[in-house]
């Protein structure tokens, strides 16, 4: 890095600092600066802001000793050279400035200097009040200091020591405009951060993602890692007009103060040391967002009130602190006020405003000087400070709060806190400009109305699907032919239907124009193409073996690398620019070919997304390269040596792929006090061990922990933070109880990849009885209730399911609230379950509240219904019984599921279940090549129609291009002859009367003897009546 000092701003600030050595409180004769190595954990120290205010950055291993005829600066050569005009320029007309130069590794020279630096201020400087001045809360490291601090201790007994910070303060209190320049860019920073993350936080509420408060805020400090971003942030900073016209900021200056602060909930801390909590955003009430930004070190800082569905108590307190911060910048902050006259005006203020309630609420002060200090200590806007007065000039971080306010219940905070310019003339200038007035920062999602409807949503679902079981029958769910017309009903919600996914699918095409405006933002295009993977044979010369010497080819497995002697040096080539090789005899000499990758080779055609080169017009390849040698038994052992290295690349980066998003967990808290919660004799899938083993499952402070039975040290810890998605799932209609949880980055078990985690018990230890005298009867066709052993073990069996369900579902719910609002607990909802086959064999997929699941056999499938873009329902065709299911998500570069073979006659229901979900969906005919559609350049795509190549809503079944379940009902003829033959039969027995009438006089008989024998559902119907009587006697 180069170091460029503006000469004449460090002659100009020395002369100030020199000027004030008078005013220092307590008069000191000289100050002394040491300063040590840096320390970014202490960036606002007063002598390192001394430094870069002085010089411009701040100087390591450096002492500046300031006496009213003198001044020294102890340092190195390098620096010393930096500052060699210094030298040449009498300070304040008079005072000549002097290096003494240190040398690094001579320790004894060194002390020396120091030696004679304290002997020069006890003897010769410092002989009227012998006062020196530091600054006494400064604490630095390193070797400078060690040699430093021990001959200062001896050195300072017989001197008075006083602190200099309130000095330094002053002299750094007034800013040029220059600095106002300076701050003036870090508050256009902070408007543009604070702009993305109300962008942020708003879309989070309104979309009701799952996020932290602290992940949130992690989020917005990488926006100075986003080109986007940091594009619209340098035309804000160039669009801003400052003092000196040729100022021109660049954004590679600007830095993070402090990571933003966000708070929800019922805890606020309105300090400046806040930080955000691990707690989930939660969009009611208050939301508190503050972010500070510096500019080449200057400092700004922004806080902002968010308010959520607020109640009117706190909109009017948020109006009363927002006329008090106007208060505060119009009639308090003068030149000439004092720092407590300006903080017992805003009481006054409160008492005159009818809000004297509100002052034990209020902050202990309203702000502080900043610029190159964040938060001056030394001029704090408080009760305290009665020794410092506003001048012109001055900047302030104006911040005024009120905390542990209660509204129906509802705990909040307010803040405020904005970056302020005293300028010459008494008046004021914003820095920080972010909207801050009631409207611009009050939301109202109206979250009951919301809940109300899906709510609706539900029942009106459920209702329907209750009544196509009624009508369905318990053998088959198509309906008869005599069904098939559709009701006026159904054609009014399938209406309804048709108009919310043209609404959804002019949404999709709204959001992803705005989202891909910009050709740079699309995420998944096609037109990235590879790109050049990296790699490093050697990095230093002394890492090449000491064998190719020999001048012979070599196969370095240490870092994958083939060497060959070229012109007699030995010359590296990486194995990942290898592509093949051929071993040839002619004659007496052995031929070795080696072929490498490059442009237009044979090939390399193959679609790829990554190559081992830099493909560019300006670069030349070596495409191959024979040698030949007459030692045969080498060249195999060579050519073996290079096929092993490449088939262990191969493997290492097929191993390296299959462990991509693994991520290592933060260190499980264990929970040590109290009595650890614990759900026993659990199995779990998939399993770290070869035995299926048992084991615990334990909640601990910040995550679980499954302790395996067989061994002590087989355990599987998860962290709360890591967790997506948690499911119970209770052993109705299956054969275990299940707690299910999907992980947000997979973790490694063993040597696996795991994302999915499931713990479960076997629900029933009934076995049926296949040889039993009522098995082996050839006479009775269903199977009795006769025994009451059996009813009696089959109730205690669904006691017993009872039970367990009731124990996994409070185990789980225990999770959700230990995770403190970090996981939320969900359902599957059976009813409305469909066939189909994600992965190996048919299973039941059923939705819950946020995702679609398949928890019963591994592969087990989560889909998250937040991160889905579009459905697609592929080969909905005229006499095919099954259709397949595609889901697309918002992340293109995301290969897409497929659930495949669902009954036609699940259409119906599956498409009233995404448009309650609010889910675009279309239908093919066909099945389509998603990989190819999804590699199209996001912009092009939405540009061109998005999702309108296929029929929107796509429910047309109306008009035939789609199957409804009636269409495809087995009971249907296959054939004219068969409906004709229906007609025929039909005929016959209206004109053979008598036949007519022997059939319903056989019928009556029929049934007749059917009601002297029970059937199967009749006798099932008995038990459970029993059984409801038996419980009620009990």
């Amino acid at each position: 890095m180069s170091v460029e000092i503006n000469e004449q701003k460090c002659i100009s600030r020395l002369e100030k600092l020199h000027s004030s050595l008078s005013s220092f409180p307590e008069s000191p004769e000289c100050l002394v600066f040491p300063l040590g190595s840096s320390n970014i954990d202490l960036p606002f120290q007063k002598t390192t802001l001394l430094h870069k205010w002085l010089f411009g950055y701040e100087f390591p291993a450096t002492l500046l000793f300031i006496h009213k005829t003198k001044i020294i600066i102890i340092t190195s050569s390098v620096k010393a050279t930096h500052l060699k005009f210094l030298e040449d320029t009498k300070i304040n007309g008079t005072v000549s400035v002097e290096f003494w130069k240190r040398i690094n590794k001579n320790t004894e020279f060194n002390i020396s200097l120091f030696k004679k630096l304290i002997k020069l201020i006890n003897d010769d400087l410092c002989l009227e009040n012998r006062t020196v001045g530091v600054i006494l809360k400064d604490k630095y490291d390193g070797p400078f200091i060690k040699e430093w601090s021990p001959n200062w201790e001896e050195g300072k007994k017989g001197l008075n020591i006083v602190d200099a910070s309130l000095g330094v303060s002053k002299a750094l209190e007034t800013k040029d405009d220059d600095e106002i320049d300076l701050l003036n860019a870090s508050g256009t920073c902070c408007d543009t951060v604070m702009k993305t993350l109300t962008k942020e936080l708003i879309k989070a509420i309104d979309n009701e993602t799952k996020v932290t408060n602290s992940k949130l805020s992690d989020r917005i400090e990488s926006k100075l890692d986003d080109s986007l971003f940091m594009k619209d942030l340098n035309n804000s900073l160039k669009s801003q007009k400052y003092n000196n016209t040729s100022f021109k900021p660049d954004v590679n200056d600007v830095e993070f103060t402090y990571s933003p602060i966000i708070q929800s909930e019922a805890e606020y801390d309105l300090k400046l040391s806040a930080s955000s909590t691990n707690k989930q955003l939660k969009g009611k009430g208050s939301i508190l967002a503050s972010c500070g930004l510096n500019y080449k070190s200057y400092c700004a800082n922004i806080s902002r009130t968010f308010l959520i569905d607020p109640t009117p108590e706190m909109t009017e307190n948020y109006e009363f602190l927002f006329n008090l911060q106007q208060h505060i910048l119009d009639n308090l902050l003068k030149i000439g006020t004092v720092g407590k006259d300006i903080y017992q005006g805003c009481l006054d203020f409160m008492e005159k405003n009818g809000k004297k309630d509100l002052i034990p609420n209020f902050t202990k002060n309203c702000g502080s000087l900043i610029g190159l200090d964040f938060r001056d200590a030394q001029f704090v806007l408080s009760a305290k400070n009665d020794f410092r007065k506003v001048e012109a000039s001055d900047v302030f971080n104006i911040s005024i709060g009120l905390n542990n306010l209660v509204s129906k219940d509802l705990k909040y905070a307010l803040q405020l806190s904005d970056t302020v310019a005293v300028l010459a003339d008494g008046s004021y200038t914003l820095l920080t400009n972010s909207p801050k007035a009631k409207g611009k920062v009050t939301f109202l999602f109206n979250d009951e109305e919301e809940e109300e409807r899906k709510a609706k949503l539900k029942a009106e679902q459920l209702k329907k699907l209750e009544l196509v079981n009624q009508t369905a029958g318990k053998l088959t769910r198509s309906r008869l032919r005599s069904q098939s017309k559709d009701s006026e009903e159904s054609n009014r919600q399938r209406a309804v239907r048709r108009e919310n996914q043209i609404k959804l699918h002019k949404k999709l095409q709204r959001d992803g124009l705005l989202k891909y405006s910009d050709k740079s933002g699309g995420n998944g295009s096609g037109n990235l193409g590879p790109i050049f993977k990296k790699y490093e044979s050697y990095v230093r010369e002394e890492q090449i073996p000491q064998s190719v010497r020999d001048l012979r080819i070599h196969v370095d497995f240490n870092h994958q690398t083939i060497i060959i002697p070229i012109y007699g040096r030995p010359v590296p080539f990486h194995i990942n620019t290898y592509k093949s090789c051929s071993k040839d005899e002619e004659g007496d000499y052995t031929y070795l070919r080696l072929n490498f990758h490059s442009p237009n080779a044979p090939g390399s055609g193959k679609k790829a997304n990554e190559i081992p080169y830099e493909d560019s017009p300006e670069n030349q390849f070596l495409r191959s390269l024979t040698v030949r040698s007459k030692d045969k038994d080498r060249m195999d052992d060579v050519h073996k040596e290079i096929l092993e290295l490449k088939k262990l690349s191969t493997k290492r980066e097929q191993e390296k792929k299959a462990m991509e998003g693994v991520v290592k967990q933060a260190k499980l808290i264990e929970f040590r006090t109290g009595k650890l919660k614990k759900l026993d004799h659990i199995y779990i899938r998939p399993s770290p061990e070869t035995k299926r083993v048992p084991g615990t499952l334990t909640i601990h402070e910040n995550g679980l922990r499954y302790n395996s039975f067989s061994k002590a040290d087989s355990r599987v810890d998860i962290v709360y933070s890591n967790i997506k998605n948690l499911f119970f799932q209770s052993s109705k209609g299956e054969l275990v109880v299940i707690i299910h949880i999907h992980l947000k980055n997979p973790i490694l078990m063993g040597k696996k990849k795991v994302q999915d985690i499931q713990f479960y018990r076997e629900a029933t230890d009934m076995a049926v009885d296949e040889t039993s005298s009522n098995r082996r009867a050839g006479g009775s066709k269903f199977r009795r209730y006769d025994d009451d052993d059996e009813i009696e073990e089959e109730k205690q069996e669904r006691r017993r399911r009872a039970i367990l369900d009731k124990e996994f579902k409070n185990f789980a719910t225990l999770i959700s609230e230990a995770s403190d609002g970090l996981v939320d607990l969900e359902e599957p909802i059976s009813e409305l379950g469909f066939q189909g086959v994600p992965g190996r064999s048919a299973v039941q997929c059923i939705p819950t509240g946020d995702c679609l699941v398949q928890l019963m056999e591994p592969p087990f499938t989560v889909i998250n219904l937040e991160d889905v873009e579009i459905c697609c329902l592929e080969r909905v065709q005229f006499g095919l019984k099954n259709f397949d299911l595609v889901f697309i998500y918002k992340d293109f570069s995301k290969p897409v599921t497929h659930i495949n073979t669902i009954p036609m006659e699940d259409i119906e229901m599956i498409k009233n279940w995404l448009t309650n979900v609010d889910i675009a969906y279309t239908v093919s005919t066909i099945n389509l090549n998603w990989s190819n559609i999804l590699k199209t350049d996001p912009y092009d795509f939405f540009s061109d129609g998005g999702w309108a190549f296929l029929p929107v809503g796509s429910d047309v079944e109306a008009q035939g291009s789609d199957m409804s379940e009636e269409e495809v009902s087995e009971f249907e003829p296959e054939s004219e002859d068969a409906a004709d033959e229906d007609d025929y039969i039909e005929s016959e027995v209206s004109e053979g009367s008598e036949f007519a009438d022997d059939g319903s006089e056989y019928s009556d008989e029929s049934d007749a003897s059917g009601s002297e024998g029970e059937d199967w559902d009749a006798l099932e119907k008995k038990a459970l009546k029993s059984d409801k009587n038996s419980e009620y006697n009990d």
